[in-house]
């Protein structure tokens, strides 16, 4: 999934790792956390923000971010 507003596929320069979470493992490879991973992914919020003004990525970046948020749900059974 892409991480920046900026991303583009097939370009590794774009593909950079801002926001992450953290799933921890102990050295035998045992998740330290006892909840299942259920669904993942992120928040574009590009069509939503500045949708008045003509902005570029790189003027939405500098007034919001340039990072997509991540979301993460787990089981809690």
């Amino acid at each position: 999934m892409p991480r920046t507003v900026f991303a583009t596929s097939g370009k590794p320069e774009t593909d950079k790792f801002y926001d992450q979470i953290a799933w921890f493992r102990n050295a035998s490879g045992v998740p330290k956390l006892s909840m299942t991973h259920r669904a993942a992914g992120y928040v574009d919020f590009l069509p939503y923000v500045y949708t008045e003004q003509d902005f570029s990525k790189q003027s939405i970046s500098h007034r919001v971010s340039d990072h997509y948020p991540l979301w993460v749900e787990f089981s809690l059974v």
